[in-house]
């Protein structure tokens, strides 16, 4: 393996590694980022994969996911925090009491 394809595997790596703690952050904001940690699920062992192969097109394809991911992040970035179960509750009908009263 060359130094290039050595970079590229750590510069994926550290990448991978930013994407999940901007999710784990998201997630910690109370959003719901499912389908951007979806898409990253697989790329550690396409990394590997790639490690393997040095095949360009192996790599192309781990970019892109990282671009759907990141697109996706943002689009979480701008949404609004839902209580999914006030709104199930409200469509019913049903009042919530709160612990203070």
């Amino acid at each position: 393996m060359d130094e290039k394809t050595e970079t590229e595997i750590e510069n994926l790596t550290t990448t991978l590694a930013e994407l999940k703690e901007e999710i784990s952050r998201l997630r910690k904001q109370g959003k719901d980022p499912f389908v951007a940690d979806y898409l990253l699920r697989s790329v550690k062992s396409k990394i590997m994969y790639y490690k393997a192969s040095e095949d360009k097109e192996d790599l192309l394809k781990i970019k892109r996911i990282f671009e759907d991911a990141r697109k996706e992040i943002q689009h979480v970035k701008g949404s609004e925090v839902v209580d999914a179960k006030k709104e199930v509750y409200q469509k019913a009908g049903i009042k919530l009491v709160s612990a203070e009263e």
